[in-house]
This record gives structure tokens, C-alpha cells and sequence, in this order.
């Protein structure tokens, strides 16, 4: 009789912050739920399809502060597993080879690579994005471009998460709202 070797699989729970509109929900959706059934949704749209399909559902009415960071640690609060991974609505990582790497490894964050798949006007661009770690090591701070602390130590290349932009008005529209957002928590830690 020959043995079949065990090979240890790393559960993650994939994070999203949805808001509006939430159009794009559904096919997020559809690709996401192939690599895992632990989803846990932040919602400030009152997105039905999410509430139906999410493990876990935080409802959320905005009170017109969107501070990414309280979004995002509620959402890692609520999660199933230790490790877990943050998408945004427009965001699409291939996961899956992801358990593959969590489960061989020491580390308890990593760095990602984003394709920014612009809007019309300007070219795509590509940055760095901290949104695989451990959540008993780390969390969220910051306002609108929120960072995960500590850092992460390692950067993970070819693993690659893909964003694509809204609609340019809608992107316009996004950028004032958070330059508002930006000066009003900004006027408040340094009052003139």
C-alpha cells in the first residue's frame, strides 16, 4: 500500500470594503468565492447580493468620514482565520496558489505588487501594496491611504494584484471626496 503524503493547507479570509456603487460586487464575487468561503464584507452600500453571500456581514452607514483603516481592522477583526488577505471591489488577485505560500513561510506579511489599470486620461502605473498578513501581528493606520504595521518584510513578485478603475468621472468624483476627508482629519491634528 503506498502513503499519500499530507500536505498542511493555510486557511485565509479575503477582507473587502464595499461601497458606492456597488456594481462591480458581483463579479468579485464570482471569482473570490472559487479559493475560499471565508469572506467577510465591510459594507457602506447596503449591497444586498453581499449580505446574502458573505460569511460575515458588517452593515455600515458612513457618517461622511471614510477612514480606511477603522474599515479595514473591523474586517480583520471578524475574520475566520489568522491570515488574511484585503481586496477592494476593483481589485483582483489570482489566488490560487495562495495557500501554497502561507503555508510555507515564516513570515507573517507580505508586500504585493498592484497594476493600476488606469483611467482613460493617464497610463497605468504600478505601486506596492501591504494586503496578506497575519492579524494577530498587525493592523491598520492612516486615514484614506491607510499602511499596515509593522511593515512587511518581504515583497512577493509575479504574484500580482490587478486594479481596475472606476469610470473617470467616478474616479474624479472619489479623488475630491477624499482630499476633503484628507483636510478635514488633517485641520484637526494641526489646528492653525
Amino acid at each position: 500500500m503506498v502513503e499519500r503524503s499530507v500536505v498542511r493547507r493555510t486557511l485565509y479570509s479575503v477582507c473587502l470594503i464595499l461601497g458606492e456603487p456597488n456594481y462591480m460586487f458581483e463579479d468579485w464575487f464570482n471569482v473570490v468565492s472559487r479559493f475560499t468561503d471565508n469572506i467577510v464584507v465591510f459594507d457602506s452600500s447596503s449591497c444586498v447580493r453581499a449580505k446574502e453571500v458573505a460569511s460575515v456581514y458588517i452593515e455600515h452607514k458612513c457618517d461622511g468620514d471614510f477612514n480606511y483603516s477603522f474599515m479595514r481592522n473591523e474586517c480583520t477583526k471578524h475574520a475566520f482565520t489568522d491570515w488574511v488577505v484585503h481586496l477592494d471591489v476593483d481589485e483582483y488577485l489570482d489566488l490560487k496558489y495562495l495557500d501554497h505560500i502561507l503555508t510555507y513561510t515564516e513570515e507573517s506579511a507580505f508586500w504585493l505588487p498592484r497594476f493600476n489599470e488606469n483611467k482613460p486620461s493617464l497610463s497605468p502605473f504600478s505601486d506596492k501594496q501591504a494586503r496578506i498578513f497575519r492579524r494577530s501581528r498587525h493592523h491598520y493606520e492612516g486615514w484614506v491611504h491607510e499602511v499596515l504595521l509593522p511593515l512587511p518584510r518581504v515583497f512577493i513578485k509575479g504574484y500580482t494584484i490587478i486594479h481596475k478603475f472606476k469610470p473617470e468621472s467616478e474616479c474624479n468624483a472619489r479623488h475630491l471626496r477624499y482630499v476633503e476627508v484628507w483636510g478635514k482629519h488633517y485641520s484637526k491634528r494641526y489646528p492653525t
